[in-house]
């Protein structure tokens, strides 16, 4: 997961979870983040604009986010971005990881230039560390993106999981992994040579690439697989 500016790295002000502000405790769904070495902001994951607005009625709640951009992901995950200076995508354009979508700023319900980063699950309700996702420590602090991080090879990722599913031998995999394997093997997105080896068809779109490693990562999170499981 790469950071939400386009370069450098960021300092984290505002944790995720329990805080007080101006007097009052409530919970932080996202991270507040200041650009160190660039303000302008990029989407973290590729996918589609669901919203890109400001609300400048006050009886309306959403006014606090001031200018903001929420992606929806093709990982299943929703993306927020608040406080923007200015924007530079509309809804229901397509963006992919790392393009700009505008400039961290100072608008809604803030007290000085940001980015509130917030993540939630496809329900668009249900929040989720967003420092976890960004792989830092959830505590106010200078973090520095790394190479891996903002340059991700999908392709070496993609052959990790292939390795893993495909390490018995014949034509079989792990049993956790049958259902995803014959769904990619039905899709064309990879072949069997047979002997318990995987490898993918050429060319890979991004979107197949996100599709299968989608659903290997709910195995993660349901226990399916990790854990010793």
């Amino acid at each position: 997961m790469r950071f939400p500016f386009e370069t450098g790295g960021v300092r984290l002000t505002s944790p995720y979870g329990e805080r007080q502000l101006a007097g009052t405790s409530g919970f932080h769904g996202g991270v507040d983040l200041v650009g160190l070495e660039s303000y302008e902001v990029v989407s973290v994951a590729a996918g589609t604009v669901a919203a890109s607005t400001v609300v400048n009625d006050k009886s309306n709640g959403n006014w606090m986010w001031g200018e903001h951009v929420i992606i929806a992901g093709d990982d299943g995950r929703v993306y927020f971005y608040f406080h923007l200076a200015s924007r530079t995508v509309k809804r229901f354009d397509r963006v992919e990881a790392g393009q700009v979508i505008g400039v961290m700023g100072n608008t809604g319900y803030s007290f000085g230039a940001h980015l509130h980063f917030e993540v939630r699950e496809s329900d668009a309700a249900t929040t989720v560390n967003a420092a976890e996702i960004l792989g830092i420590p959830n505590e106010e602090g200078v973090y520095q993106a790394t190479e891996e991080a903002n340059d991700m090879d999908e392709e070496k990722f993609a052959e990790a999981f292939l390795q893993y599913v495909s390490r018995n031998t014949g034509d079989e995999c792990s049993p956790w992994a049958e259902d995803y394997v014959k769904w990619a093997k039905d899709a064309g997105i990879f072949l069997s040579d047979g002997n318990g080896n995987y490898r993918w068809t050429a060319p890979i779109t991004r979107e197949e690439l996100c599709a299968v490693l989608y659903r290997v990562l709910r195995l993660f999170e349901d226990g399916t697989i990790g854990g010793g499981k």
